[in-house]
């Protein structure tokens, strides 16, 4: 077998893919993890190439895609502003004794609504839309001139079914007092078509673990990569190449290498002036010139800046990172892996591992410090294999990994119920008129009770310690009111 064939081998048997769902903090796995240990094999290759070892590669590359994912979630200020977005929300949401839902559309009708408390709210479902992938055909473009970068401003409520009646005297409210802030897009030619995809964190993340599988494949290959290699070699979804193809377009294939992109994507997600400086994140009260911005346009201006600096092998990151924030006029790598972390560790330090989303939190401090402590190599730390079980081992019990196939938790989790469905049951709160438990719908995996009525709720006892359906107990904290 040639490289050729090896390639061409990879491309079919990565295409067993998993899934990473943030907000709960799983990895969904097409098989077993022992499976997913065992094909992942010490590099270089051993020629001549044997069907067995490409097989094995090919494997290797969906659980290196998705814990890419879980490594970038739980090391950089995005994800800790997620998480930060999902205790203000509930934080917000239990200072009533009796909640009425959907709460966006009941709780906001007149002029005395509390409008700082519909900030927080959209500043939960601005997160929700960062993590999401959004793209739609549109219309004929010259397939040469493709990718185009365009802009728009966010709109809160395409994702929301706030009633027509409010969406006036809301509106009123943003126009007056909400940060207007751009939301870049991608025009992509994708399997005949052109589509347009929303740049948001989830696409940089994709972005990311598409070249750590690439650079996996040549270490295995013990051959150089670059951003020519990977369009040739992976799947034409918008999600996974649209950036890597416009950082071509660009004039980022001068740099010979994907290590200068990775720093760009690193960058947008670690610089986050809500977690870095406390900016608030929606309402026009922002100084010193400092406002927020989503990791889409943080890229773009990272990318700009890139192709100014030097950078002609992996001996040049700390400058050519440096050389990126000094011209962006943003904090250097060390001050930011040091403020988010310390952010983190603050608010760890309030509460325990058995409080609400204490186990997640203990996720971020960990791959914080983490950064910290190598601020400006720890992204290239997430793509090599000689380091992920270091990582692993770090987050590995907090976490949950669940099978594909029948949606089985690999292990315990129930004292992670709260991990796990928070997101959902906060989004049906917001958004829904009735609260129904994630994981009776195996999202992300099955409950003893899935697939039976709504109002059947599961419980728990271990260690002498008794664990209730989390939905039974936002129910009894927030008094919710159906309608």
């Amino acid at each position: 077998m040639n490289k050729t064939e090896a390639l061409e081998v990879i491309r079919l048997s990565s295409k067993r893919r998993g899934v990473f769902h943030p907000f709960s903090y799983a990895i969904g796995l097409d098989g077993e993890f022992d499976e997913f240990e065992d094909a992942l094999q010490r590099y270089p290759i051993a020629q001549p190439y044997t069907h067995e070892s490409i097989e094995m590669l090919g494997k290797s590359m969906s659980f290196i895609h998705e814990y890419a994912h879980l490594m970038q979630y739980l090391s950089t200020s995005f994800g800790l502003r997620c998480i930060r977005s999902t205790i203000i929300t509930l934080n917000r949401l239990s200072k009533s004794k009796r909640t009425s839902i959907p709460v966006i559309n009941n709780n906001f009708a007149s002029e005395t609504s509390n409008y700082e408390d519909l900030s927080r709210y959209l500043f939960y479902l601005e997160c929700i839309d960062q993590l999401s992938i959004h793209k739609k055909t549109t219309h004929s473009i010259t397939h040469n001139e493709l990718p185009i970068l365009w802009l728009e401003l966010w709109n809160p409520f395409h994702n929301t079914v706030i009633s027509e009646d409010n969406i006036n005297r809301i509106s009123l409210y943003l126009n007056n007092n909400i940060t207007s802030k751009y939301l870049p897009h991608l025009l992509y030619y994708e399997k005949g078509r052109v589509v347009d995809v929303i740049v948001t964190a989830a696409i940089l993340m994709e972005a990311f673990a598409v070249l750590a599988e690439a650079n996996n494949i040549g270490n295995a290959f013990n051959q150089e990569v670059d951003l020519l290699f990977i369009l040739g070699i992976v799947p034409e979804e918008a999600e996974y190449t649209s950036l890597i193809a416009y950082a071509a377009k660009i004039g980022m294939l001068k740099f010979n290498s994907i290590i200068p992109l990775m720093i760009c994507i690193d960058i947008a997600l670690m610089y986050d002036p809500f977690i870095l400086f406390n900016i608030n994140t929606l309402v026009n009260n922002n100084t010193d010139g400092i406002a927020d911005e989503y990791p889409g346009m943080i890229f773009f201006n990272a990318c700009n800046e890139a192709l100014d600096c030097s950078f002609e092998s992996f001996n040049d990151v700390k400058q050519f990172y440096s050389n990126i924030c000094d011209k962006m006029k943003i904090p250097p790598p060390e001050q930011m892996a040091f403020m988010a972390h310390e952010r983190a560790e603050n608010i760890y330090k309030t509460t325990s591992d058995e409080t609400l989303m204490g186990y997640a939190f203990r996720m971020h401090v960990a791959l914080l410090k983490a950064r910290r402590d190598d601020p400006y190599h720890f992204f290239s730390k997430i793509i090599r294999s000689d380091s992920i079980w270091d990582l692993l081992d770090l987050i590995y019990k907090d976490a949950t990994f669940y099978s594909i196939a029948d949606k089985k938790p690999l292990g315990e989790f129930f004292f992670k119920l709260d991990t796990l469905t928070a997101h959902a049951i906060i989004k049906q709160l917001l958004l829904n008129k009735r609260l129904d438990c994630p994981l009776k719908y195996g999202i992300p995996l099955r409950c003893p009770n899935a697939g039976q009525k709504w109002s059947t709720v599961c419980s728990w006892k271990h260690n002498n310690k008794e664990y209730d359906c989390f939905v039974l107990v936002v129910e009894n904290i927030l008094g919710i009111i159906y309608k």
